[in-house]
């Protein structure tokens, strides 16, 4: 496949079949993944390769512990704390829970920015998310190249996948779940398999409404 129509062909797929992934493809993928660009080449990434149907079943059920716990976060926050909370977690469990049908799932982790440059701001006592606006955000722009060359490939081989954010709702506990320990954090989900469906693609933005063009 050419890459530029892997690059518009590709989408997000929900559903999959239960069909395994082979070994092989699974190692082009990481391949792909660890070709990307990346801040001072630090290669800031590792990935977790889940096949295992208890561990999808563990990590599918720390989700929706967290949704349940979402009731006490929104006290204070929102004015019907029960109503909103029933609503996300009906949400959550749309768009969180379906990586658990996938055959295999890589989870991806980060290493957290440790740059001598963005201590400079800390330790002016400047907040870290100020320091991060400042400095840039460089191991998520480099982990994030490499899930996209994940997906192309993923996509060239055959392949379905979805680019989850975790979800974030229940980092803590799936971090826990995978003994991920300082300085790596979860970054985010990719659940890959033989699709199941075929969505229509979301319609996109008009490149000249996305664009500026300066010429002088």
């Amino acid at each position: 496949m050419e890459t530029l129509d892997a690059i518009r062909t590709r989408k997000s797929i929900r559903r999959f079949n239960p069909t395994p992934v082979p070994q092989e493809d699974i190692v082009a993928m990481l391949e792909a993944a660890t070709m990307a660009p990346s801040g001072a080449n630090r290669q800031p990434w590792r990935f977790i390769v889940v096949k295992s149907e208890q561990r999808k079943r563990e990590m599918v059920a720390c989700i929706k512990k967290s949704c349940f716990e979402l009731k006490s976060l929104l006290r204070g926050v929102v004015e019907n704390p029960e109503e909103t909370a029933e609503a996300l977690k009906k949400r959550f469990r749309l768009v969180s829970l379906f990586f658990g049908s996938a055959p295999v799932v890589f989870v991806v982790l980060m290493e957290r920015e440790d740059s001598p440059f963005l201590k400079c701001y800390t330790n002016q006592g400047m907040d870290e998310l100020e320091a991060f606006r400042q400095f840039g955000y460089v191991n998520i722009l480099s982990v994030s190249a490499a899930i996209e060359n994940l997906l192309l490939a993923a996509h060239d081989l055959g392949y379905g996948a979805c680019w989850m954010n975790i979800p974030f709702v229940a980092k803590d506990s799936l971090e826990m779940l995978f003994d991920v320990e300082d300085p790596w954090e979860l970054l985010a989900m990719i659940p890959v398999g033989k699709p199941s469906h075929n969505p229509r693609s979301p319609p996109r933005k008009r490149v000249e409404d996305v664009t500026l063009t300066i010429d002088d």
